[in-house]
């Protein structure tokens, strides 16, 4: 005989936006005031309670949530990185807007360069070409 697989069950979606409101726990008619709008999703198998599926989809997000802050928390570190380099340029006497400049350009490639460069001086020969407005 073949190994037993167990049954695939259609997936319901629920979406809340904060946490539903629950009345009447423990009476035989439970109330979910569901808000609106919705944000979270949890995916609930016919059969499953909403509770059963909440703590195991509340680890997967805890999971994520804390993978997500510690990327940020290191962004954060790179960027603290960054002013101070910043700043040591700048106390060396060099230009900071220069250097930035430098960067945003070496971040484009040739071709995006050279059209930005061909545009600004298009606008700049226009702008001193165009008659000039007089102030009223």
């Amino acid at each position: 005989m073949g190994v037993a697989r167990p049954i695939r069950r259609p997936l319901r979606t629920y979406c809340f936006a904060r946490r539903p409101q629950i009345s009447g726990a423990g009476s035989p008619e439970l109330r979910i005031r569901l808000p609106t709008p919705s944000i979270l999703r949890l995916r609930i198998r016919e059969g499953e309670t909403m509770s059963d599926t909440a703590m195991i989809a509340g680890g997967q997000i805890r999971s994520f949530v804390e993978r997500i802050e510690q990327i940020e928390s290191e962004i954060q570190d790179l960027n603290d990185g960054k002013k101070e380099v910043f700043a040591e340029a700048k106390g060396e006497g060099f230009d900071v807007k220069v250097i930035r400049e430098i960067i945003k350009l070496r971040k484009q490639d040739k071709d995006e360069r050279d059209e930005h460069e061909t545009l600004l001086d298009l606008y700049m020969r226009a702008m001193e070409e165009a008659p000039s407005a007089v102030a009223a």
